[in-house]
């Protein structure tokens, strides 16, 4: 069941019940400003200013989700099956490499199954990875960033130069968006983890938190030079800091609130406090390697949730997707390993309990990537705003009032 061809089979197989139908889905609000003619200008001014000046976006620093962009549109247009096939390629890759990742980490190919399942399962993912074109400016960003857990991995025994390919790849991560850089901090919390709870990796040196401070600072200032400032979202007030600092985790750790499905978001929740519970009784049983790896989750959350201090959208938290994702793996392994030693073996109402949860966290996913649909009222109404904005062609804008009246004629086809 666990083996890596049938656990690549079984993770497609998932994707295509879960977004199967996104196939069919057409292009919305942000795919607009994304997916569009680019100068070879534009192109390298992104290298040197904001990553796309055309009043829709803020002002950030992402010269490689610019050139992602304008290969997609080169290849594919906007053909919307082929761009959404695109995006399921790459949530199936980066479901592997979490697969591989968290089996190197437990020994545990089931471990490893649940962890990628988890994050194709996961609410939230439907906003910020599958449903949605234009978060391939996340989608990617994930994959180099589990890339660079797999080399930390790898190199995280010897010394503080065997870093150099982990901040290697986490750069072409936060060339594409600036939250990676909250991952090398996490990286060096994890090794001093490893170091303290499984002993199998070397503890953080002065050379290594050097040269990880030296390389953020590098960005910062690469960013600044470039932008003429810091960019990004301005300053918000306090009691919206405070409120943005817990929506993130609250969301992401809790399965997500979805508006439109209060029940199901409600049964997801309580799943995950019941989840803690069990964990925290069964805390004395807990091997060491799925200790750390609930740690990994924790610590991770903690870091990409500063950012989020700014923001308030749910569709940002593809980093505390992958951190809810290894805590959860991590709990769930650490109850079974409860149950084992105090009776054997799990209760068959635990596993039946489990199976339904996994049902009410699809329920939810599946209501998440239907706010996608073509005439789901909320892309009918962020379509509508990207008439708008002067950036948008007259084909583009044909484009979606040809949609738009197709949803009135009562025939919604991409």
């Amino acid at each position: 069941m666990t083996r890596p061809r049938t656990a690549a089979v079984l993770i497609a197989l998932l994707i295509l019940v879960l977004y199967g139908r996104t196939l069919g889905y057409g292009l919305v609000w942000d795919d607009f400003a994304a997916l569009r003619p680019r100068s070879a200008a534009a192109l390298v001014g992104a290298w040197t200013g904001e990553w796309d000046p055309g009043g829709v976006w803020p002002v950030f620093y992402r010269p490689l989700s610019i050139v992602v962009y304008h290969t997609m549109f080169r290849l594919l247009g906007h053909h919307a099956l082929w761009l959404h096939a695109v995006n399921l390629i790459e949530l199936w890759l980066a479901a592997w490499l979490l697969r591989v990742f968290v089996q190197r980490e437990t020994q545990s190919a089931v471990f490893a199954l649940i962890a990628a399942t988890l994050l194709v399962l996961h609410p939230e993912t439907p906003s910020s990875l599958a449903a949605w074109i234009s978060q391939q400016f996340q989608l990617v960003p994930l994959i180099w960033v589990l890339s660079a857990m797999l080399v930390w991995q790898r190199t995280r025994a010897g010394a503080t130069s065997a870093w150099g390919l982990t901040l290697a790849t986490l750069t072409l991560g936060v060339l594409m968006k600036e939250d990676v850089l909250m991952v090398a901090p996490a990286l060096v919390a994890w090794q001093a983890i490893r170091a303290r709870v499984v002993g199998d990796a070397s503890t953080p040196s002065r050379g290594l938190y050097a040269l990880v401070a030296g390389w953020i600072g590098l960005y910062l200032l690469l960013r600044t030079i470039a932008l003429g400032e810091i960019g990004g979202y301005q300053w918000p007030s306090l009691g919206r800091a405070l409120l943005n600092s817990v929506n993130g985790p609250l969301f992401t750790f809790g399965l997500q609130w979805i508006p439109s499905a209060h029940g199901i978001s409600l049964l997801s929740g309580f799943g995950v406090a019941a989840l803690l519970m069990l964990t925290w009784r069964a805390r004395r049983h807990a091997p060491t390697p799925l200790t750390a790896l609930g740690l990994y989750g924790v610590m991770l959350g903690a870091l990409a949730n500063i950012p989020l201090v700014l923001i308030s959208g749910h569709t940002r938290v593809y980093l505390l997707t992958l951190a809810s994702t290894l805590t959860l793996t991590a709990a769930i392994g650490i109850v079974v390993a409860g149950y084992q030693a105090a009776r054997g073996g799990v209760p068959r109402w635990v596993i039946a309990a489990a199976l339904a949860w996994s049902v009410v966290i699809a329920m939810a996913n599946w209501a998440n990537t239907s706010t996608f649909a073509p005439c789901a009222p909320e892309v009918l109404q962020r379509n509508a705003e990207a008439l708008t904005w002067d950036i948008t062609s007259n084909a583009d804008r044909s484009e979606i009032l040809g949609a738009i009246a197709r949803c009135g004629s009562g025939t919604p086809r991409s």
